[in-house]
């Protein structure tokens, strides 16, 4: 059986580390439960995550990683539920932290907060690790005497973000892998197998036939600039990036984004899923609903959808609902804007906000899986059919030399 490496608390706080033999994960668990223990972490010796962030960690660095925030997040509400005092349960947290900017952290939050800072106080002083949402959160949890609770949905908020994001990337390592594959393809190709002909077609003594003469002129092109190639590829990478950062244009390209079609319905649909499962959460945790939409329009990553939002805001401010302003903006679905409605007047907001964000979670999944269905076939018949043109202008070429020779 695997050999597993675990930590756990004792009733009294004390930490428990130590190994043992199990058949996964679950089985560790169970018996520190057995014995009474509190677990914090099991892992299987060899497969270490925590070393292997600690490699990734680079010095110096200012942020951490969502998952560096989810597992703090996540093992101070362990260590709070368990009933050890706020400070004692940071200074195990740093013990606990592998060495790093990590540790680096929470021993400054630790400092602050034996100093006479709350915990929301001390994180704030964290901006670019503890964003806006986390600390509000914070503060809402601290005023109602919940911190633990508070921290607990925090994590798994942190924890079902993290998944979204996972199962995106994770389904567009395919097509990346078939982009590259193809370009790489493409330039094997014009770089090194069409010049092999060149010598051959120069003597011919008679006019190519056109789709050949385009080639050659293509492979001559990308022989003696590729180095331009890559220059105009790093200059609009530049540019887009630059775009993204500017307001405006970014507003631009986002208007844009929302009237492609297929592109727009996934884009609605992340931004819904976001929307609904960060105001599910601010408003679960005591956060008032007026703050929560505040903070929730700075997470929106679309500007056209989070400036609908700020208008919402403005009318909710004014002492209207939610939904029939959120209607008027025109971006929301009807599903979304029927669920609002039945939780503001059922008083059940943040229930219907955390179904409707498991409902487009869901959707954005099949979606994403739809649209590579479409985009696979497509770019594999695109490639071939330009390597087939680059042959059969290549197999042009030679015949006409055949019926010269001839």
């Amino acid at each position: 059986m695997p050999l597993f490496h675990y930590k756990a608390l004792t009733t009294s706080g004390e930490p428990v580390e130590g190994e043992m033999e199990a058949s996964d994960k679950q089985a560790v668990v169970n018996f520190l439960y057995d014995e009474g223990h509190i677990p914090i972490y099991a892992e299987q010796v060899g497969i270490n995550h925590s070393s292997s962030r600690k490699n990734r960690l680079v010095k110096g660095r200012r942020s951490l990683s969502q998952e560096e925030v989810t597992l703090i997040t996540g093992k101070l509400a362990v260590m709070l539920k368990a009933g050890l005092p706020l400070d004692h349960a940071l200074e195990l947290l740093t013990d606990l932290i592998p060495s790093g900017p990590g540790r680096q952290v929470v021993e400054k939050i630790r400092i602050d907060v034996q100093n006479g800072a709350s915990l929301s106080e001390a994180m704030k002083a964290h901006p670019r690790i503890f964003n806006k949402l986390y600390i509000n959160t914070l503060k809402a949890g601290e005023v109602s005497g919940a911190l633990d609770t508070v921290l607990e949905r925090l994590a798994d908020y942190l924890e079902r973000s993290k998944e979204l994001k996972e199962s995106i990337m994770s389904a567009l390592i395919y097509p990346a892998i078939l982009i590259v594959v193809a370009m790489a393809s493409l330039a094997i190709l014009m770089i090194y197998v069409v010049p092999q002909f060149n010598d051959l077609f120069d003597g011919m003594g008679q006019a190519m036939p056109l789709s050949t003469t385009i080639v050659i002129r293509v492979s001559e092109f990308f022989q003696h600039f590729w180095w331009l190639i890559l220059l105009i590829l790093f200059l609009l990478f530049l540019t887009f990036k630059w775009a993204l950062n500017n307001p405006k244009t970014k507003k631009r390209i986002d208007r844009v984004l929302l009237n492609i079609p297929l592109l727009s319905d996934l884009i609605t649909k992340i931004e819904i899923a976001r929307f609904s499962r960060t105001l599910g959460t601010l408003i679960g945790n005591g956060v008032p609903l007026l703050a929560s939409l505040n903070i929730v329009t700075e997470t929106v990553n679309n500007r056209v959808i989070a400036e609908a939002l700020l208008t919402v805001s403005d009318q909710l401010r004014e002492g209207k609902g939610m939904a029939g302003p959120l209607s008027e903006t025109q971006v929301f679905p009807r599903l979304a804007l029927q669920l609002i409605h039945v939780g503001e007047e059922t008083g059940e907001l943040e229930k219907m906000l955390n179904q409707l964000a498991e409902i487009y979670d869901n959707e954005v999944q099949e979606t994403v899986k739809r649209m590579l269905a479409l985009l696979e076939p497509v770019l594999i018949i695109g490639l071939g059919i330009i390597i087939a043109g680059i042959i059969i202008s290549i197999l042009l070429a030679i015949l006409s030399l055949n019926e010269f020779v001839a």
